[in-house]
């Protein structure tokens, strides 16, 4: 991913997966529900880290950095 467009499309097709409103995670993360549909829009011009990772521990996601055209290998998988 390379764009907070990016990004906020992930978080919204992961909760869509887990079958989540963005009422329920919200709750779940301590967020307003109003951030999330911001992240996930990427209306909003910046993505707190700390709500990032709250909301990757509610989806049961890890966020990982790597090095800028890193391609998925089987260790990745």
């Amino acid at each position: 991913m390379q764009t907070l467009s990016e990004v906020g499309q992930a978080l919204q097709d992961a909760r869509h997966k887990a079958k989540l409103s963005q009422v329920q995670l919200a709750q779940r993360t301590g967020l307003s529900r109003v951030t999330l549909s911001r992240m996930e829009g990427a209306a909003k011009g910046d993505m707190s880290v700390s709500a990032l990772l709250k909301l990757c521990g509610a989806l049961g996601l890890e966020l990982q950095l790597v090095a800028r055209g890193h391609r998925r290998t089987l260790e990745d998988v």
